[in-house]
């Protein structure tokens, strides 16, 4: 797993994160994250979901036929 963090205003200390991971890497992350409600690791762990789904609807394994 690999992150870049940069700032986008540092006068107002605002953050964009990119992670670079596979997605057991990512599910792993989230299930992490799984007893926390809290704001904003809610949020993290609704995002990583959203990932992971859009990657499943996209990406699939090839039928072994």
């Amino acid at each position: 797993m690999r992150c870049i963090l940069c700032t986008d205003k540092p006068e107002e200390i605002t953050f964009r994160l990119t992670i670079v991971a596979t997605a057991k890497e990512f599910e792993q992350l989230r299930d992490q994250l799984t007893d926390i409600s809290a704001h904003p690791a809610s949020q993290l762990k609704y995002g990583l979901t959203e990932v992971i789904t859009q990657a499943r609807k996209i990406f699939w394994p090839r039928d072994t036929d």
